[in-house]
């Protein structure tokens, strides 16, 4: 119900995660979570177990077979998957946490501003706010500031106003970025449906992509991920493409398994038709080539 401003998203993490839980206690963690997330895990000194990548039923598996025993239980997940694009489960999650007492973190930065009502993130879009913990997520991405925030109960803003190392001993996001932040959600309370339209292009871009035999994985976002595999071929295709003035991501291990090397594209309404057709033609081109 309430929020918490840190300096970046990665503070976010490190300034809250370690104050949920701490070397009495169990972390689970989807596999694929972001590095901030794990290191906040790591900071926190509980035990860190990993379940299989958007896998509740691998989930509720380990929560059985790690009982509480009266330490604290916190799950983590992102609600979109930076890498891969694709959506975690939200709903069953939540409700495996609600079933085995533990607390639910979602790191919301990636569908902050395209999913949910006027933007709002999938957490208030499947109406879980009531059975998650709290939600972390970045005034950067969709909101194009800098910035991190979390929310949650106000019992827990103040806690963490008291105990946050990352929220106390560090300098607050300047003014300017605030105000960046602030004009970006009244952009979208003002055209709510911005977010759907980036997701129509998403869809068009990733359907003209299978037509030609490429794998985006299971991506349903405006994150479009085309799977390589080869690290040196990740990077001839990416370089090849930036010679054309298209620019996208070579992502390689350890950002992501061995084996999966893959080009990351990143869809932004700024992107016109004609920009997003010859994207298309190009990375088919590149990569066939």
């Amino acid at each position: 119900n309430t929020a918490l401003l840190y300096g970046s998203g990665y503070l976010t993490s490190l300034g809250t995660i370690p104050h949920l839980v701490d070397r009495h206690d169990l972390i689970f963690a989807d596999r694929l979570i972001h590095a901030c997330m794990l290191d906040g895990a790591r900071l926190s000194k509980a035990k860190l177990i990993r379940f299989n990548h958007n896998d509740p039923v691998d989930l509720q598996h380990r929560l059985e077979h790690h009982p509480a025993n009266g330490s604290r239980r916190l799950i983590l997940t992102e609600s979109l998957f930076s890498m891969d694009g694709d959506l975690a489960p939200l709903s069953e999650i939540a409700q495996i946490a609600i079933d085995q007492d533990a607390m639910l973190m979602v790191d919301e930065a990636h569908s902050m501003g395209v999913f949910g009502p006027a933007g709002s993130g999938r957490i208030r879009e499947h109406s879980l706010q009531s059975a998650t913990t709290l939600t972390m997520g970045t005034l950067s991405k969709s909101l194009a500031g800098y910035g991190g925030y979390v929310c949650g109960s106000e019992l827990l803003r103040r806690y963490l106003v008291q105990t946050s190392r990352s929220f106390i001993y560090t300098t607050a996001p300047p003014p300017a970025q605030l105000g960046t932040a602030l004009g970006a959600l009244e952009i979208l309370e003002n055209e709510p449906d911005l977010g759907t339209r980036l997701l129509e292009k998403a869809t068009h871009f990733r359907k003209a992509l299978h037509s030609h035999g490429l794998d985006t994985l299971q991506s349903a976002s405006q994150i479009i991920p085309v799977l390589i595999g080869d690290n040196h071929s990740t990077m001839q295709i990416a370089g090849t493409l930036k010679e054309q003035d298209i620019l996208v991501g070579a992502i390689r291990p350890p950002t992501v398994p061995e084996g999966t090397a893959r080009l990351r594209i990143s869809l932004t309404l700024a992107h016109t038709d004609d920009d997003i057709y010859r994207a298309i033609r190009a990375i088919i081109n590149a990569i066939q080539s």
